[in-house]
């Protein structure tokens, strides 16, 4: 239905416009040898020319030139007719140049009155400045060729005379002919790599007062995910990277700089610091309570503009009662400092962004903000941003990932894992003579798995507990269900999230031919997960450190005998630890599993053990962890 009207509004807007005849060469020959839909099967649309034009002024400015060249392929290619840009007009000015459909070597040109604008988030005050700018493409259909040129002003940079960035050379669609070109001041010395030199040809050059670096490049792939977990973006796509900073010492002055008088606290930061800590005793006890209260405030992001990086004063942050990350970071030291407790601000590129270039100084190498603190047996990190973490737990993206410490000269970190993220399954179940059973099972979760859990339970209402957890009570045996079931230490961070079920089952030992079968607990079962792992994904399927340990005691009627059980394996390679075992005695059969993830770096080595990781955590050759009794 969504086809059918943009094709019907396209054919409007065809009808509404007259056609002009495209006479220019060199675009004719372009559409001529443009791929079709059969060159390029899966995909919905191709770039034929991508031009860029960049251009940094001696104060830093800004101005880059876009025009790209582009042949819808198929229907699903058809929503590229409604052309958008969205773009934050407090920092930056955008142009509309050109924008026009070709069909059959026919221009139909869009009316400059049908250019539309709207805000992105309307009614919401501190967004304002967000705005998209629709091209209602007129005569798009497949096999149309859409033509657009913009032009993009930012009006300052974050440093002065500063020009750092990385440019995406490769996106979501095949691209024909690229030609990139930024020009700087000749008296600029900038630092430029390609992160796929095999694809693009680059130069650098001086011509009169202007320094050109010029990349070009043909027949370049769509970024593709070929595999069920996939890097982020940034190490996929080819980038031309660039900085005209000498070091990172650069960002951490200019941190500095927009953030050192944020941090002084007025008579309200210090009354509410020392009301909260004037009866605790030990450095720790102050930090938490601390902590707690900046933890607790709720995370509102307010990221345009000069807004993105600056932080607001802390006075102001605990006035109003909300903040984003930065702000967080900077009313903690300011409550800190009241204390005479020394913190420095942390910035950090989150894992979910990929690696940080260290060869590339640059703002926009960080996305995020934390502290460092100062403890008496040295420095410990805190990121009070995630509400549901303990308050010396690192969240998933933030723990193991790369920061600037924001001190004097700045200094490049790598922040730690959490070695505390365990998951603790403790079962016991009664067999009946029918079958059927009954019992109890309590999971203890720690660190990074209980923040997850902990954010997914603070959305669910008590009464849909038992169907949210309905899959897991499956994994303890054959038609499991939940009678009952307690979380408790939800809000206490403190301490481990505990899930506590009674379950029971029907038919949890059911027929095998002569014999009769049940399950272990199969929490850890993952189906192949790392037999399709190449070496650009296996450091994001091991990127923390985690346990599992499940035990279960499974109390069998009078009679029954144990005929078999599963096999002990036993495991210790690059990517971890795995082992369990199972033991009858008394009428009980008992297992006991333990797994530990390590982190791991690509290598063919890696590559290898992982499909021996794979196959035990498939239950492969195991008969999915099943056992068999007879009756007497």
């Amino acid at each position: 239905m969504r086809y059918f009207i943009l094709i019907l509004l396209s054919t409007l807007l065809f009808n509404s416009f007259a056609a002009v005849p495209l006479k220019d060469e060199s675009l004719i020959k372009l559409i001529a040898a443009a791929p079709s839909a059969k060159d390029l099967p899966g995909e919905e649309a191709c770039t034929l020319l991508r031009e860029v034009s960049i251009t940094v002024d001696d104060a830093g400015t800004v101005k880059m030139r876009e025009r790209r060249v582009m042949k819808i392929l198929t229907e699903a290619g058809l929503p590229l007719s409604q052309w958008s840009i969205p773009y934050d007009k407090s920092t930056v000015n955008l142009e509309y140049v050109s924008a026009r459909t070709i069909v059959k070597n026919e221009i139909y040109t869009v009316d400059p009155t049908h250019i539309a604008e709207n805000a992105l988030y309307p009614g919401v005050a501190q967004y304002n400045s967000f705005f998209v700018r629709r091209f209602p493409m007129p005569a798009a259909a497949v096999d149309a060729i859409l033509d657009i040129e913009t032009v993009i002003s930012r009006k300052q940079p974050r440093i002065a005379e500063d020009f750092s960035d990385r440019f995406y050379l490769s996106d979501n669609y095949t691209t024909s002919q690229l030609n990139f070109a930024i020009y700087l001041p000749a008296t600029w010395h900038p630092s430029w790599r390609l992160t796929n030199t095999g694809r693009y040809q680059g130069t650098e050059k001086i011509s009169g007062e202007r320094r050109i670096i010029t990349i070009t490049g043909k027949n370049i792939p769509a970024n593709r995910i070929i595999e069920p977990q996939t890097p982020p973006a940034d190490e996929i796509s080819d980038q031309l990277r660039i900085s005209t900073l000498s070091g990172f010492k650069d960002v951490a002055k200019w941190f500095n700089a927009i953030s050192n008088t944020a941090v002084i606290p007025d008579e309200n930061v210090k009354k509410l610091t020392e009301q909260i800590t004037e009866k605790l005793n030990t450095t720790e006890e102050k930090i938490i309570a601390i902590d707690k209260v900046v933890r607790n405030m709720p995370y509102v992001a307010i990221e345009f503009g000069s807004m993105s990086d600056t932080p607001n004063k802390a006075p102001d942050i605990l006035k109003r009662g909300y903040a984003d990350c930065k702000d967080k970071a900077t009313l903690m030291k300011a409550m800190l400092s009241v204390i005479d407790i020394k913190s420095w601000y942390v910035l950090v590129r989150t894992s979910d962004r990929g690696k940080l270039d260290k060869k590339m100084p640059s703002p926009a190498e960080f996305n995020h903000v934390i502290i460092a603190v100062d403890f008496p047996a040295g420095e410990k990190y805190l990121d009070p941003t995630e509400a549901n973490a303990p308050w010396n737990v690192l969240p998933q993206g933030v723990a193991g990932a790369n920061g600037l410490i924001i001190k004097e000269f700045g200094e490049l970190i790598s922040l730690p894992l959490n070695n505390n993220n365990n998951t603790v399954a403790d079962a016991t179940l009664q067999v009946n003579n029918d079958g059927s059973c009954s019992g109890d099972i309590t999971i203890t979760l720690e660190g990074l798995p209980a923040i997850t859990q902990r954010s997914a339970l603070m959305l669910i209402k008590a009464d849909r507990l038992k169907e949210t957890f309905a899959p897991l009570a499956q994994r303890f045996g054959a038609e499991m269900k939940i009678d009952d079931i307690k979380v408790d230490n939800l809000q206490n961070t403190s301490k481990p999230l505990e899930i506590m079920a009674k379950i029971s089952s029907t038919a949890f030992v059911q027929p095998a031919g002569p014999m009769f079968c049940g399950n272990m607990p199969w929490l850890h079962y993952q189906p192949n997960r790392y037999q399709q792992a190449t070496t650009r994904t296996l450091p994001f399927y091991n990127d923390t450190i985690s346990s599992m340990t499940i035990h279960e005691k499974i109390k069998l009627p009078d009679g029954w005998k144990v005929t078999y059980l599963p096999t002990a394996v036993n495991y210790d390679g690059l990517l971890g630890k795995y082992h369990d075992e199972s033991k009858f005695k008394d009428g009980v059969i008992t297992y006991h599993c333990e797994l530990q993830t390590k982190t791991v770096s690509a290598g063919n080595e890696a590559l290898k053990d992982a499909k021996e990781w794979s196959s035990i955590l498939a239950f492969e050759k195991r008969n999915s962890l099943q056992w068999y009794v007879s009756k007497e």
